[in-house]
């Protein structure tokens, strides 16, 4: 009877444990900024049993939260969304009841700061897509490349630039590791009909911290995702996205060789928002967090004088 007993008590502790792990809710919030078009809010499920959290969309958000984000008071990953009974999958936060919902705001002085000095790892993880078991899909260029136009010296590349434009005060280094050399890591994720692009990269990121373990241990992540796959959520070309104050950054084949790419998602990374004129959030062209220039070698701009400023001032907001 006692034996019974105890094992019945252990079974329920795991259909608890089961079940709680599927009642997700909180998720942190991030504005994912897109090149081009409009930000999206986004959230990462606080489950602490997974490592690389997933973006994901937000369903069944009272209008209160998307009011808060159209004027711009969200704190990208910093406010918390909290929804009694939420749940969540790998693509959507899923919210019952609007009415159940706390937006939880740290005060802004207690929200903490990038560091926009120092020395910041890199981790590049370079995308092929597969059907079944045959690779159909790879990066327009080559390793080597990939490595030469971010981590190049003597050259216009991304770890050159934020080493100009910082006057040495910031490094964005290579990750090097048993498994990864000069930055670069090779990782292979399956089509699947109907995708978006986040999906794309999520897979991407697991599929690598499947080998890695976590990534979120690095500064930046970039995903080079191949060309030509199809995407359910957008239409035409498309450059690159990130999440503001986050540490992934996603770019559409070749753009992740462009150093104005690099640099204006990584800047959003570090926080940085789009630079105005007038009543335009991408008025300043000439700036490398406003605009993105397909070429291979660019002038450096005056995205170097406001991120002087930036690191003289240790602001957490700063406008390039």
């Amino acid at each position: 009877m006692m034996k019974l007993l105890v094992f019945l008590i252990l079974i329920f502790d795991q259909l608890l444990t089961v079940s709680c792990a599927k009642k997700l809710h909180e998720c942190t919030l991030f504005i994912q900024d897109y090149s081009p078009g409009d930000p999206e809010l986004v959230c990462e499920c606080n489950d602490p049993t997974k490592q690389n959290k997933r973006l994901v969309s937000i369903q069944g958000a009272p209008d209160k939260l998307w009011e808060m984000f159209d004027d711009g008071e969200i704190q990208s990953s910093v406010d918390v969304l909290i929804a009694k009974g939420a749940t969540c999958d790998d693509k959507t936060f899923i919210i019952p009841n609007e009415k159940k919902v706390t937006i939880y705001q740290p005060p802004p002085d207690t929200a903490g700061k990038l560091p926009t000095v120092g020395t910041r790892d890199v981790l590049v993880l370079r995308v092929s897509a597969r059907t079944g078991d045959r690779i159909t899909n790879t990066p327009t260029h080559s390793r080597d490349k990939l490595i030469n136009d971010i981590f190049g010296d003597g050259k216009v590349s991304l770890r050159n630039q934020f080493n100009l434009c910082s006057i040495g005060q910031l490094e964005m280094a290579p990750v090097e590791s048993s498994d990864v050399s000069d930055g670069v890591y090779d990782v292979t994720v399956d089509v699947v009909s109907d995708n978006k692009r986040m999906d794309y990269a999520n897979d991407a990121i697991a599929a690598a911290g499947a080998i890695l373990g976590s990534l979120e241990s690095y500064h930046h992540v970039m995903v080079c995702l191949p060309p030509d796959l199809s995407y359910s959520d957008v239409s035409g070309s498309w450059i690159a996205f990130a999440p503001v104050n986050g540490y992934k950054s996603i770019y559409n084949d070749e753009w992740c060789h462009y150093v104005s790419a690099s640099m204006h998602e990584i800047g959003h990374n570090l926080n940085l928002a789009h630079s105005m004129e007038g009543f335009d959030e991408y008025g300043d062209n000439s700036g490398m967090v406003c605009v993105q220039y397909a070429l291979y070698h660019i002038p450096i701009l005056s995205v170097c004088d406001q991120l002087k400023i930036h690191i003289a001032l240790s602001l957490s907001v700063a406008y390039v």
